[in-house]
């Protein structure tokens, strides 16, 4: 799998934590793109432009952040990172959508963790490019 990101982008940023969080970020290979550029390595793979892109193996590529989440908890064996039986799950796109607005980790974590209702250390601390605090990059 090759997953093409923008470091600035939150979207792409929660979707990395979930690589590093379900124990898959080795197994996947990872591209930095620019954005907005027409030399961008993206444009070939995603005409639109936007990232998270992950293509898979067989060749298959998903552009949507929420999809990819989607996707990334169904390979691994550890607990689920999204609500699978609908109890919360009309939560976690709201939660991806509040977590784009900031740039601490910490809310995108419990974003993408709402099953468990647990507060951990957010894994961006592991990608060594967060405050953890509101406004922190």
């Amino acid at each position: 799998m090759q997953l093409y990101y923008a470091a600035r982008s939150p979207f792409a940023r929660i979707v990395r934590v979930a690589l590093i969080e379900t124990g898959l970020d080795a197994i996947v290979q990872k591209q930095e793109v620019a954005l907005y550029s027409l030399e961008s390595t993206l444009l070939p793979v995603n005409p639109v432009g936007r990232v998270p892109t992950l293509i898979l193996d067989d060749g298959t590529r998903l552009t949507e952040s929420q999809l990819i989440l989607n996707y990334i908890d169904t390979r691994h064996s550890g607990p689920k990172l999204l609500p699978r039986d609908g109890s919360d799950n009309w939560r976690t796109p709201v939660g991806v959508g509040d977590s784009s607005r900031f740039a601490g980790w910490d809310r995108c974590l419990v974003a993408i963790d709402a099953s468990s209702r647990k507060r951990t250390l957010p894994a961006c601390y592991r990608l060594g490019n967060c405050s953890g605090e509101p406004g922190g990059g």
